[in-house]
């Protein structure tokens, strides 16, 4: 989710559904410190950042998470993730990084530094789909679900508990994001 903030360029051939929760993501990935937290508890603490915004986004629609509807999310996740997000996600940082660096005076970043740039932005830009399907996937399992609980803080706990377990990791982070909740 680390590249939430930035939208993907126009692209006539892509339509993406609607999605209340990508929306939501972006409008509360933008208020203040929710970025800062976000790329704490996944560098640090190697939490899935869109597992914690679903819990979160579920409690202010008062939908509580219950064992069935954790194990799928993480199902629905767990393999997207490691397959997908995360080598596309080390792919960019590796451009990044190879950037700011002084390269070996025959490596591409040397002597190609803008089509490097050029490359990496189209990496996050596919790390940005690709976070994004995760993001629909996940929305799909509650679809038009009914609000069955209190919206808040607690219901946003106990969400957080079965599909991020916060406890002992990150305890900081995840009050920043409470609070901004």
């Amino acid at each position: 989710m680390s590249v939430l903030q930035e939208q993907e360029p126009d692209d006539p051939g892509s339509a993406w559904p609607p999605c209340p929760f990508w929306d939501w993501s972006v409008a509360f990935y933008a208020r203040p410190g929710v970025a800062g937290a976000c790329l704490e508890l996944q560098d640090r603490g190697g939490h899935d950042v869109n597992l914690i915004l679903f819990a979160l986004w579920l409690a202010e629609r008062g939908i509580a998470v219950d064992d069935r509807l954790a194990a799928r999310a993480q199902r629905v996740s767990e393999g997207w993730r490691s397959d997908v997000v995360a080598p596309l996600r080390r792919l960019r940082r590796q451009l990044k990084d190879g950037l700011a660096e002084p390269p070996h005076a025959h490596a591409p970043e040397a002597r190609r530094p803008a089509q490097v740039a050029l490359l990496r932005t189209r990496v996050k830009a596919l790390e940005l789909a690709s976070e994004r399907l995760q993001i629909l996937a996940l929305a799909d399992l509650v679809g038009d679900r009914p609000a069955t609980a209190v919206p808040g803080c607690d219901l946003a706990r106990a969400n957080l508990e079965l599909l991020a377990a916060p406890a002992g990791s990150g305890e900081a982070a995840f009050s920043t994001l409470l609070d901004a909740l």
